[in-house]
């Protein structure tokens, strides 16, 4: 088992491709607008290997967290997937991958818009982001389902499904 460090994560990021936001949030150059929503793991890394083994050893390498340390986005080098985990219950999240980036935002942007982070702003995210789907989950939220939080959990279920069918293709 190997030590995740700082290092590893960087190297990591750039290996994936991801955003160059994740990048600025990881160097700690974070957008204002994104400070207070995001930030570097820090305590993961200084954790030990032993307490590590918690969260997948060596195979799951935290890139982004929730700003405060609740919430760890990841990635599993074993399985090719992404993970979004709480840190005090990573179970449920680490046993449900997400099979590609877009699937991982789709997550975090309906969390988003059920913060009622305006439209534009979710819009300017989405390119910051790289999440393609921001319209058809602008669309979603306006079909009144909110209403109904049974049905909206059912419907959100349901895009972050059908966005992980199309993985990281934009629709045409």
């Amino acid at each position: 088992m190997a030590h995740i460090s700082k290092e590893v994560a960087y190297n990591l990021i750039v290996e994936l491709g991801l955003p160059q936001v994740i990048l600025d949030i990881f160097e700690g150059n974070s957008p204002e607008d994104c400070s207070y929503r995001y930030g570097r793991p820090d305590e993961y890394y200084r954790m030990t290997e032993e307490h590590q083994a918690n969260y997948g050893a060596d195979a799951v390498v935290p890139f982004m967290d929730n700003s405060n340390f609740d919430v760890l986005f990841a990635y599993d080098r074993q399985r090719h997937a992404y993970l979004r985990f709480y840190v005090e219950s990573p179970t449920e999240g680490l046993a449900q991958p997400f099979c590609s980036w877009q699937q991982l935002m789709a997550q975090e942007f309906i969390r988003h818009y059920e913060d009622e982070m305006d439209n534009a702003l979710l819009r300017d995210f989405a390119k910051r982001f790289d999440f393609h789907f921001v319209e058809e989950l602008i669309e979603l939220g306006e079909r009144d389902c909110r209403e109904d939080d049974e049905r909206w959990l059912a419907e959100c279920e349901k895009f972050v499904a059908w966005v992980g069918e199309r993985g990281d293709k934009a629709l045409p």
